[in-house]
Order: structure tokens, then sequence, then C-alpha cells
């Protein structure tokens, strides 16, 4: 089974508006006081991508008043495939756009990333203390996707 969804997180017995017993934020880091926040507000972030992404099956030419393009059913094809793999938290906090060349960009803000998904690839790019990184052109497929996600979250 997978080692993640059996380990006894904190996060897990919280329930809505109470405090953490014990919670002390100097003892915990700030990445797993920012994963354990991400559990605890994400709810149902997979699904709400998932709807925004089926209203965008309806896009047709023209979308933004000019020329854009309807968003690729293959583009829609790839994220619905990792949104299949996906958990909650590795969607949280990203908000997912429609593009004028019939791609799909989501976006970060907290972390100052973003994901540009076409039809055979995907490129990302990361700002992390004034310097950007990332990669074009990567070969999409759900695992390097997935990993690529989860590796910007941190």
């Amino acid at each position: 089974m997978d080692k993640k969804r059996n380990r006894k997180d904190l996060c897990d017995t919280l329930k809505a508006g109470e405090p953490a017993v014990g919670y002390d934020s100097t003892v915990m880091s700030p990445l797993e006081e920012r994963h354990c926040q991400r559990k605890m507000k994400s709810g149902a972030e997979v699904f709400r991508i998932m709807e925004k992404l089926r209203g965008f099956l309806n896009l047709k030419t023209g979308w933004d008043g000019y020329q854009a393009l309807p968003v690729n059913h293959h583009v829609i094809d790839n994220l619905y495939a990792a949104l299949d793999e996906c958990e909650d938290e590795d969607m949280f906090g990203w908000q997912i756009y429609p593009e004028i060349n019939g791609t799909l960009s989501l976006q970060n803000d907290e972390l100052k990333a973003g994901l540009h998904i076409g039809t055979e690839a995907f490129s990302y790019f990361v700002i992390h203390d004034d310097k950007v990184s990332g990669a074009d052109n990567v070969l999409f497929s759900v695992p390097v996707f997935l990993t690529t996600l989860r590796d910007i979250n941190g």
C-alpha cells in the first residue's frame, strides 16, 4: 500500500475549526506546515479543476472575442489523464486557464509557478529567489507530468 496514505498525519485528525493539539509552528518546518495547510484546505481541488476543464470543452473559435482557438481535445485528454492520478493536495493553489492557441495553462501564484500543456508536450517554470528555472517541450506522459507537478509543489 502507499506509504503516504498509511502514514497517520496530524492533519488527518483535525476537524474544521479545531486547533491542532500540540501544534507548535516552531517544531514543524515551513515545508511541513505548508503541506499540512494544503491538506486541510484542499477539499475537492481535483474536482474543481475537472469542472473548469469540462467548461473549456464548449469554447468555440473566437471565445476571447478575437481569433482564439478552442482548447484542443488532446490537450484536455492529457490533463484529464493526469488528474485521474492526482491527489487533492497536488492541485492546491493551481488555477487553470485556456490559451488562445488551443492549449492550457496552470498557474500557482503562491508558488510563482506555471505549467503549459500542449497536445504532445508540456513546459513549466518556477521563480525562486528571483531566478527562473523550468523546461520547454517535455514529452507529455502522466508519470513525468505528475513528478514535475509534485516537484514544483515541494
